[in-house]
Protein backbone atom coordinates (compact mmCIF):
# COMPACT_ATOMS: atom_id res chain seq x y z
CA UNK A 1 0.00 0.00 0.00
CA UNK A 2 1.34 3.43 -0.93
CA UNK A 3 1.06 6.38 1.43
CA UNK A 4 1.01 9.92 0.14
CA UNK A 5 2.03 13.12 1.85
CA UNK A 6 -1.55 13.66 2.98
CA UNK A 7 -1.66 10.28 4.72
CA UNK A 8 1.63 10.88 6.49
CA UNK A 9 0.39 14.28 7.61
CA UNK A 10 -2.78 12.70 9.03
CA UNK A 11 -0.73 10.08 10.89
CA UNK A 12 1.50 12.79 12.35
CA UNK A 13 -1.58 14.84 13.28
CA UNK A 14 -3.18 11.88 15.07
CA UNK A 15 0.03 11.17 17.00
CA UNK A 16 0.44 14.79 18.04
CA UNK A 17 -3.21 15.12 19.06
CA UNK A 18 -3.17 11.88 21.04
CA UNK A 19 0.03 12.90 22.85
CA UNK A 20 -1.43 16.32 23.68
CA UNK A 21 -4.63 14.77 25.00
CA UNK A 22 -3.31 11.69 26.84
CA UNK A 23 0.40 12.31 27.37
CA UNK A 24 2.79 9.37 26.79
CA UNK A 25 -0.20 7.02 26.67
CA UNK A 26 -1.14 8.75 23.43
CA UNK A 27 1.62 6.87 21.61
CA UNK A 28 -0.35 3.70 22.33
CA UNK A 29 -3.76 5.16 21.56
CA UNK A 30 -2.75 6.79 18.25
CA UNK A 31 -1.72 3.56 16.46
CA UNK A 32 -5.03 2.04 17.53
CA UNK A 33 -6.95 4.96 15.99
CA UNK A 34 -4.88 4.75 12.80
CA UNK A 35 -5.46 0.99 12.55
CA UNK A 36 -9.21 1.45 12.94
CA UNK A 37 -9.24 4.17 10.27
CA UNK A 38 -7.20 2.06 7.83
CA UNK A 39 -9.48 -0.95 8.27
CA UNK A 40 -12.62 1.07 7.58
CA UNK A 41 -10.98 2.83 4.64
CA UNK A 42 -10.08 -0.50 3.05
CA UNK A 43 -13.56 -1.85 3.80
CA UNK A 44 -15.22 1.12 2.07
CA UNK A 45 -12.84 1.32 -0.90
CA UNK A 46 -12.74 -2.38 -1.65
CA UNK A 47 -16.01 -3.44 -0.05
CA UNK A 48 -13.99 -5.88 2.03
CA UNK A 49 -16.14 -7.50 4.72
CA UNK A 50 -13.15 -8.95 6.56
CA UNK A 51 -11.59 -5.49 6.91
CA UNK A 52 -14.89 -4.11 8.20
CA UNK A 53 -15.14 -6.86 10.82
CA UNK A 54 -11.53 -6.29 11.88
CA UNK A 55 -12.22 -2.55 12.20
CA UNK A 56 -15.24 -3.21 14.39
CA UNK A 57 -13.23 -5.54 16.61
CA UNK A 58 -10.45 -2.96 16.98
CA UNK A 59 -12.99 -0.26 17.74
CA UNK A 60 -15.06 -2.20 20.28
CA UNK A 61 -12.34 -4.40 21.83
CA UNK A 62 -10.74 -1.75 24.10
CA UNK A 63 -14.12 -1.16 25.75
CA UNK A 64 -13.63 -4.45 27.57
CA UNK A 65 -10.16 -3.54 28.86
CA UNK A 66 -11.41 -1.62 31.95
CA UNK A 67 -13.62 -4.57 32.89
CA UNK A 68 -10.68 -6.97 32.61
CA UNK A 69 -8.38 -4.68 34.60
CA UNK A 70 -11.02 -4.19 37.26
CA UNK A 71 -11.54 -7.95 37.58
CA UNK A 72 -7.79 -8.60 37.80
CA UNK A 73 -7.19 -5.97 40.47
CA UNK A 74 -10.29 -7.09 42.37
CA UNK A 75 -8.86 -10.60 42.49
CA UNK A 76 -5.46 -9.38 43.70
CA UNK A 77 -7.05 -7.19 46.35
CA UNK A 78 -9.20 -10.09 47.55
CA UNK A 79 -6.12 -12.33 47.71
CA UNK A 80 -4.22 -9.67 49.65
CA UNK A 81 -7.02 -9.35 52.18
CA UNK A 82 -7.23 -13.14 52.47
CA UNK A 83 -3.49 -13.29 53.18
CA UNK A 84 -3.88 -10.78 55.99
CA UNK A 85 -6.77 -12.82 57.41
CA UNK A 86 -4.56 -15.93 57.38
CA UNK A 87 -1.92 -14.02 59.32
CA UNK A 88 -4.62 -13.18 61.86
CA UNK A 89 -5.44 -16.87 62.23
CA UNK A 90 -1.74 -17.65 62.66
CA UNK A 91 -1.42 -15.01 65.39
CA UNK A 92 -4.45 -16.49 67.15
CA UNK A 93 -2.94 -19.99 67.01
CA UNK A 94 0.36 -18.65 68.35
CA UNK A 95 -1.46 -16.90 71.21
CA UNK A 96 -3.38 -20.08 72.03
CA UNK A 97 -0.09 -21.95 72.42
CA UNK A 98 2.00 -19.36 74.26
CA UNK A 99 -0.68 -17.26 75.94
CA UNK A 100 0.38 -14.07 74.18
CA UNK A 101 1.16 -12.55 70.81
CA UNK A 102 4.73 -12.93 69.58
CA UNK A 103 7.12 -10.12 70.58
CA UNK A 104 7.69 -7.49 67.92
CA UNK A 105 11.42 -8.19 68.07
CA UNK A 106 13.56 -11.05 69.34
CA UNK A 107 16.71 -9.75 71.05
CA UNK A 108 19.87 -11.51 72.19
CA UNK A 109 21.30 -11.43 75.73
CA UNK A 110 22.81 -8.00 75.05
CA UNK A 111 19.51 -6.54 73.86
CA UNK A 112 20.52 -6.51 70.21
CA UNK A 113 17.50 -7.08 67.89
CA UNK A 114 17.97 -10.38 66.05
CA UNK A 115 14.76 -11.05 64.15
CA UNK A 116 11.14 -10.05 63.67
CA UNK A 117 7.90 -11.54 64.95
CA UNK A 118 7.34 -12.69 61.38
CA UNK A 119 10.11 -15.26 61.80
CA UNK A 120 8.42 -16.71 64.90
CA UNK A 121 5.18 -16.99 62.97
CA UNK A 122 6.65 -18.95 60.04
CA UNK A 123 5.50 -22.40 61.31
CA UNK A 124 1.95 -21.04 61.55
CA UNK A 125 1.83 -19.71 57.98
CA UNK A 126 2.99 -22.96 56.34
CA UNK A 127 6.63 -21.87 56.07
CA UNK A 128 8.19 -24.35 58.49
CA UNK A 129 10.80 -25.27 55.87
CA UNK A 130 12.20 -21.73 56.06
CA UNK A 131 11.84 -21.61 59.84
CA UNK A 132 14.03 -24.67 60.47
CA UNK A 133 16.80 -23.13 58.33
CA UNK A 134 16.76 -19.85 60.27
CA UNK A 135 19.62 -19.40 62.71
CA UNK A 136 18.57 -17.60 65.89
CA UNK A 137 22.19 -17.29 67.03
CA UNK A 138 22.93 -14.69 64.34
CA UNK A 139 21.21 -11.41 63.32
CA UNK A 140 18.55 -11.32 60.61
CA UNK A 141 21.15 -10.01 58.15
CA UNK A 142 23.83 -12.52 59.13
CA UNK A 143 25.50 -14.80 56.53
CA UNK A 144 22.92 -17.60 56.78
CA UNK A 145 19.79 -15.59 57.46
CA UNK A 146 20.52 -13.05 54.74
CA UNK A 147 20.25 -15.82 52.16
CA UNK A 148 16.82 -16.74 53.51
CA UNK A 149 15.82 -13.06 53.53
CA UNK A 150 16.01 -12.86 49.74
CA UNK A 151 13.20 -15.41 49.41
CA UNK A 152 9.79 -13.87 48.73
CA UNK A 153 7.27 -15.59 51.01
CA UNK A 154 3.59 -15.60 50.10
CA UNK A 155 2.62 -14.93 53.72
CA UNK A 156 4.25 -11.49 53.69
CA UNK A 157 3.65 -10.53 50.06
CA UNK A 158 0.68 -8.67 48.56
CA UNK A 159 -0.09 -9.81 44.97
CA UNK A 160 -0.53 -6.20 43.84
CA UNK A 161 3.07 -5.45 44.79
CA UNK A 162 6.01 -6.36 42.51
CA UNK A 163 8.13 -9.38 43.38
CA UNK A 164 11.77 -8.63 44.18
CA UNK A 165 13.98 -9.79 41.32
CA UNK A 166 17.42 -8.93 42.71
CA UNK A 167 19.52 -10.24 45.58
CA UNK A 168 18.23 -7.71 48.08
CA UNK A 169 16.09 -8.93 51.03
CA UNK A 170 12.46 -9.51 50.05
CA UNK A 171 10.21 -6.92 51.71
CA UNK A 172 7.17 -7.54 53.84
CA UNK A 173 4.00 -5.69 52.89
CA UNK A 174 2.40 -6.30 56.28
CA UNK A 175 3.85 -4.62 59.35
CA UNK A 176 2.84 -4.22 62.97
CA UNK A 177 2.14 -0.95 64.75
CA UNK A 178 4.60 -0.98 67.62
CA UNK A 179 5.27 1.10 70.71
CA UNK A 180 3.74 1.98 74.08
CA UNK A 181 0.04 1.14 74.53
CA UNK A 182 -0.03 -1.02 71.39
CA UNK A 183 -0.31 -4.80 71.03
CA UNK A 184 3.40 -4.85 70.08
CA UNK A 185 5.23 -3.18 73.01
CA UNK A 186 8.69 -4.43 72.06
CA UNK A 187 10.71 -7.47 73.09
CA UNK A 188 7.90 -9.19 75.00
CA UNK A 189 4.57 -10.54 73.83
CA UNK A 190 1.28 -8.90 74.69
CA UNK A 191 -1.31 -11.22 76.32
CA UNK A 192 -4.39 -11.43 74.12
CA UNK A 193 -6.64 -10.82 77.14
CA UNK A 194 -4.88 -7.49 77.74
CA UNK A 195 -6.45 -6.02 74.58
CA UNK A 196 -9.62 -4.38 75.88
CA UNK A 197 -11.28 -3.57 72.54
CA UNK A 198 -10.12 -6.11 69.94
CA UNK A 199 -12.50 -4.94 67.21
CA UNK A 200 -11.02 -1.44 67.28
CA UNK A 201 -7.39 -2.30 67.97
CA UNK A 202 -5.22 -2.43 64.84
CA UNK A 203 -2.50 -5.08 64.91
CA UNK A 204 -1.14 -4.98 61.36
CA UNK A 205 -1.29 -2.64 58.39
CA UNK A 206 -0.47 -3.03 54.72
CA UNK A 207 2.29 -0.76 53.45
CA UNK A 208 3.12 0.29 49.91
CA UNK A 209 6.68 0.04 48.55
CA UNK A 210 7.92 -1.36 51.84
CA UNK A 211 11.65 -1.21 52.53
CA UNK A 212 11.36 -3.56 55.52
CA UNK A 213 12.69 -7.09 54.97
CA UNK A 214 10.28 -9.78 56.15
CA UNK A 215 12.74 -11.05 58.79
CA UNK A 216 14.00 -7.60 59.80
CA UNK A 217 13.12 -6.53 63.39
CA UNK A 218 11.51 -3.30 62.23
CA UNK A 219 7.88 -2.25 61.84
CA UNK A 220 5.76 0.90 61.99
CA UNK A 221 6.24 2.87 65.22
CA UNK A 222 3.11 4.41 66.72
CA UNK A 223 4.98 7.71 67.10
CA UNK A 224 5.47 7.88 63.32
CA UNK A 225 1.73 7.45 62.84
CA UNK A 226 0.84 10.08 65.43
CA UNK A 227 3.24 12.68 64.04
CA UNK A 228 2.24 12.11 60.41
CA UNK A 229 0.03 14.97 59.23
CA UNK A 230 -2.37 12.48 57.63
CA UNK A 231 -2.32 10.08 60.57
CA UNK A 232 -2.71 6.40 59.71
CA UNK A 233 -3.69 7.27 56.14
CA UNK A 234 -0.27 8.82 55.63
CA UNK A 235 1.52 5.81 57.02
CA UNK A 236 -0.19 3.06 55.05
CA UNK A 237 -1.13 2.60 51.42
CA UNK A 238 -1.39 0.07 48.66
CA UNK A 239 -1.29 -0.44 44.92
CA UNK A 240 -4.92 -1.39 44.79
CA UNK A 241 -5.97 1.02 42.05
CA UNK A 242 -9.52 2.25 41.81
CA UNK A 243 -10.64 1.93 38.19
CA UNK A 244 -13.40 4.16 36.90
CA UNK A 245 -15.48 3.77 33.74
CA UNK A 246 -12.77 5.09 31.43
CA UNK A 247 -9.53 3.42 30.38
CA UNK A 248 -7.48 4.92 33.16
CA UNK A 249 -6.44 3.66 36.59
CA UNK A 250 -6.60 6.04 39.49
CA UNK A 251 -4.01 6.14 42.25
CA UNK A 252 -3.99 4.09 45.43
CA UNK A 253 -6.84 4.88 47.79
CA UNK A 254 -5.98 3.01 50.98
CA UNK A 255 -4.79 -0.26 52.42
CA UNK A 256 -5.76 -3.30 54.44
CA UNK A 257 -5.53 -3.51 58.21
CA UNK A 258 -5.92 -6.40 60.64
CA UNK A 259 -7.68 -5.83 63.94
CA UNK A 260 -7.16 -7.83 67.10
CA UNK A 261 -10.42 -9.72 66.63
CA UNK A 262 -8.87 -11.39 63.57
CA UNK A 263 -10.83 -9.39 61.00
CA UNK A 264 -9.19 -7.70 58.02
CA UNK A 265 -10.57 -4.42 56.68
CA UNK A 266 -9.88 -2.10 53.74
CA UNK A 267 -9.52 1.53 54.80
Amino acid sequence: MQFGLRTLFLVFFVLATAFAAFGPAGFLIAPWLVAVAVCFRIAIARRDGAAAILGIILLVGPLFVPVTCRAGESSRRSCCQSTLTQIGIALSNYADRYGCLPPAIVADANGRPMCSWRVLLLPYVEENGVYVKYRFDEPWDGPNNQKLATTTLAAWHCPSQPVATDDRPAPTHFVAITGPDTAWPGDHGCPARAIEDPANTILLVEVDRSDIAWCEPRDLAIDDVIHDEQGLAGAIGSRHGSIDDSYFVRGARGGHVLTADGMSHYL
